[in-house]
């Protein structure tokens, strides 16, 4: 992808589009960092959880509301792919730099551009299985951020790599974190209820104990 797009949902869901229950603190959490990159209040936001805890589904409904001039960038990284160089950013931008730390500048700097029309949002799904180069070149952009309308947006599984990002996670004047768990018994229900699967008495309680079959 060479520029930023309009907002869009961020995957393929089964469930009908208002089918989502729970995790209110987690959106407002999100809508309140969303506000603050309108008055050039840069922000890094790690959504961390299991997986099939919910992470797409929770960053899809956070943005689904967006106002139209917000541009969201998108990239997804991939098990497969995870040891292809820049495979991660190479969606966000073609980029020429051959190193992590030039092709993180390089985004900072289209980035920078895309801005001139409004608010920018950089969602990256899944950087656990992000190759080297490209976990460097996004740590470089986000370390560089600075009264950017720009927010980032990152998934991972806990315990991804150990590299500077564990340290930039702990600067709490840059990085948010939000940890994403299974959702209740009560929240199971009624998602059961919203997407038209009848529960047996217990079956709330049963889809619980098995976590991906609730998220």
């Amino acid at each position: 992808m060479n520029g930023p797009t309009p907002r869009r949902a961020l995957g393929q869901s089964g469930r009908p589009a208002d089918a989502f229950v729970g995790r209110r603190d987690e959106l407002a959490v999100i809508a309140s960092y969303v506000d603050a990159i309108v008055s050039g209040s840069p922000w890094v936001i790690w959504v961390e959880g299991d997986a099939g805890s919910g992470k797409t589904t929770l960053v899809r409904q956070a943005l689904s509301g967006l106002s139209a001039e917000v541009r969201v960038l998108q990239a997804t990284a991939d098990e497969l792919s995870a040891d292809v160089e820049f495979a991660v950013v190479d969606q966000l931008r073609a980029i020429r730099g051959r190193s992590g730390f030039v092709a993180g500048l390089e985004l900072l700097a289209h980035i920078g551009e895309a801005e001139d029309s409004g608010p920018v949002i950089v969602v990256v799904e899944d950087l656990h299985w992000a190759d080297t180069a490209s976990r460097q070149a996004l740590l470089t952009l986000a370390r560089r951020l600075d009264q950017d309308r720009v927010l980032m947006i990152l998934t991972s599984r806990p315990g991804g790599a150990p590299d500077r990002w564990d340290r930039f996670r702990l600067d709490s004047g840059r990085c948010a974190s939000i940890s994403v768990g299974p959702l209740s018994v009560a929240e199971v229900a009624a998602l059961a209820q919203a997407v038209g699967v009848p529960l047996e008495p217990g079956g709330a309680e049963r889809l619980h104990r098995d976590r991906k079959s609730v998220v």
